[in-house]
């Protein structure tokens, strides 16, 4: 099973965003709802669902402050592992329907593997857009957790040079070419991440983060 999802990065996504949440609770119209809202979730392709708790918990600060992970970038963005599954949320994405489109884009020409997957959601009335969390934590490194920032190409370049040395060619001239036909303006080293590839063992391959700001 690990073998397929390695193959079917689509799959994978649907099963994390279930996993990390319930489907909403039916309501009793015939008193007045104590639901807590806050973790809500509203979205097209999976409807209305609450995150789960230890989830939210990843999220949000007990002040209610959104937890951002990201440094340098323009919107915040927090992670939540559960389950040996990450999903990215990024708070107020600027241009969501870009995002969308070099996504797809991507997933057409070359594979749903050089992209993670996302959706948008609104929770609290707030557009979120939630990626699916692609990449693998660098096991070298000492005291290493499973919570910790998945690789980017920057972090590969400077620490881990045994990976750049073993690019599969093939990912690396689908990265190329991607990066002509999007023409990302923030193309930085640190808004790709790298994973090993799941059929060719000892090579990695590149994946497109952060697509909104193509074209």
């Amino acid at each position: 099973f690990k073998s397929l999802e390695a193959k079917t990065p689509s799959l994978v996504f649907q099963i994390a965003f279930y996993t990390m949440t319930i489907p909403k609770r039916a309501q009793n119209f015939a008193s007045p709802s104590n639901t807590d809202t806050t973790r809500e979730l509203n979205s097209v392709s999976f409807g209305t669902c609450e995150l789960k708790e230890e989830v939210f918990k990843q999220l949000v600060d007990d002040n209610g402050y959104f937890l951002s992970t990201n440094g340098n970038g323009r919107r915040p963005v927090a992670y939540a592992d559960y389950q040996g599954r990450r999903l990215y949320f990024k708070l107020m994405p600027e241009f969501y329907a870009i995002e969308r489109g070099s996504t797809d884009l991507i997933h057409e020409w070359a594979g749903s593997e050089y992209a993670p997957c996302c959706e948008i959601v609104t929770c609290c009335k707030y557009p979120i857009l939630i990626t699916h969390g692609r990449g693998v934590v660098d096991s070298n490194k000492p005291n290493s957790k499973p919570e910790d920032p998945f690789m980017t190409l920057a972090y590969a370049i400077e620490k881990r040079p045994d990976i750049i040395d073993n690019f599969d060619h093939e990912s690396v001239s689908y990265a190329i070419v991607l990066a002509i036909l999007l023409m990302p303006e923030d193309a930085r080293a640190d808004n790709f991440v790298v994973e090993p590839h799941p059929e060719r063992p000892g090579k990695w391959r590149i994946v497109f983060i952060d697509n909104d700001r193509s074209f």
